[in-house]
């Protein structure tokens, strides 16, 4: 760290005094953290061919991927970095909790209305009135987040991913009941914002059950140290969300409905593939290096493993997408969506660059590189959204490449 870079105020920074003991080791929180993982993958892998198959058109999931990105940039507050100051305190009480509960239900009230504000502008800027009431209904999935962010942070700390699993599979089953018997039932886009907030009400329920945390009566006294660690990452996963989160909102803007449907599916395939065999395991990594740092010992070895292992399972399983992505989406979503084939050979030849690097705002947020770390995602959130513009000139296979 250079002179001019402030720290983030870390509670831990070397003590492991006080900590509490991990529920379980690494490898035990890592097969849960997958089987939650695989199992949530499953469900919504499942509905959403379901759903693309058989009720729902390219342009009606465009509209929809529309109304989810533009929440999704607001939805950077979510957390407020609250995950990251919860695992990084030496020791936790009951006014810590208190506070934590707090700044939670405070970011998410100012979530939900920005996400509400934004719904008659947007709905204006792509002539599609149903944006309004989609964004409406998706904004309120986000008050009941305050239900869920601090206990799953709790869980987090001590290694409980049985918790994790349990929030993330039953929030997946809510929003597969809800999406696949609206969509059957002919309520097109709408079906998957219903769905949006079914999985957001149950997550938080099912959070609270396992782990108690409510976000009130308020306390806000001594919130400063949240604050002041939140606002700043929350400034580094900002500039990051511009560039993962507007791709669609872009190319639904110099294109059409019909080819954000075609680009968001073949994201959210490539994605998704990726998080079956790699992403489950990342959850468990920084509460895991946390203490590995807080023992005073060197995060190399550890990483250079990680780092084989990515590579290990990653690389041919994106190719292997890639080369075999137009029978594949033959099989599943059927012709009407052939389209999807070369942006996904595309876009799944990308994940082989986008992972070499696992880890790679954790660790610098864990050494305390966070305004090195954000000036690099500034520089990298302008160059892909500009080169994204600039492919929509070639059309969605353009946008992709």
């Amino acid at each position: 760290m250079t002179a001019s870079e402030p720290e983030i105020p870390n509670p831990v920074a070397g003590v492991a005094e006080g900590r509490e003991a991990a529920s379980m080791s690494v490898h035990g929180a890592a097969i849960w953290a997958m089987a939650g993982q695989y199992l949530s993958f499953a469900i919504q892998f499942i509905t959403s061919v379901i759903i693309s198959r058989f009720f729902l058109t390219p342009a009606e999931v465009g509209l929809f991927s529309i109304a989810l990105s533009a929440a999704l940039v607001a939805s950077v507050l979510q957390d407020f970095g609250l995950t990251r100051y919860i695992a990084g305190l030496a020791r936790i009480d009951e006014d810590s909790l208190a506070r934590c509960s707090s700044v939670a239900l405070v970011f998410s009230l100012i979530i939900t209305g920005i996400i509400a504000g934004a719904a008659w502008p947007m709905a204006h800027a792509y002539h599609q009135p149903a944006l309004m009431p989609m964004l409406l209904i998706i904004a309120g999935s986000y008050l009941f987040l305050p239900l869920s962010v601090v206990p799953l942070a709790l869980m987090g700390r001590t290694m409980s991913f049985h918790g994790h699993f349990a929030v993330n599979v039953g929030g997946a089953v809510a929003q597969a009941v809800v999406g696949l018997g609206l969509a059957a039932a002919g309520y097109s886009s709408f079906a998957l914002a219903w769905a949006t907030l079914a999985s957001g009400v149950s997550r938080g329920i099912i959070a609270q059950i396992i782990r108690p945390a409510l976000p009130w009566p308020l306390r806000l006294d001594g919130i400063r140290p949240i604050v002041g660690t939140g606002s700043r990452l929350t400034t580094l996963y900002a500039s990051g969300a511009l560039g993962t989160r507007t791709p669609d909102m872009i190319v639904g803007k110099l294109l059409s409905l019909m080819a954000v449907g075609l680009y968001s599916r073949a994201v959210g395939l490539s994605d998704q593939f990726r998080m079956l065999i790699s992403g489950a395991i990342g959850s468990v990594f920084y509460p895991a290096f946390a203490r590995i740092r807080d023992r005073g010992e060197p995060l190399g070895p550890a990483y250079q493993r990680v780092v084989a292992g990515y590579t290990a399972v990653i690389w041919p399983g994106m190719a292997g997408l890639a080369l075999a992505a137009t029978p594949l989406v033959r099989l599943l979503y059927g012709p009407h969506w052939m389209g999807v084939a070369p942006l996904l050979t595309i876009i799944s030849l990308t994940e082989l660059f986008l992972v070499s690097l696992p880890l790679h705002t954790d660790l610098p947020i864990l050494m305390g590189k966070i305004n090195k770390l954000l000036a690099l995602n500034v520089w990298d959130t302008l160059m892909s959204v500009g080169f994204l513009a600039l492919g929509c000139h070639w059309g969605v296979t353009g946008a992709a490449a």
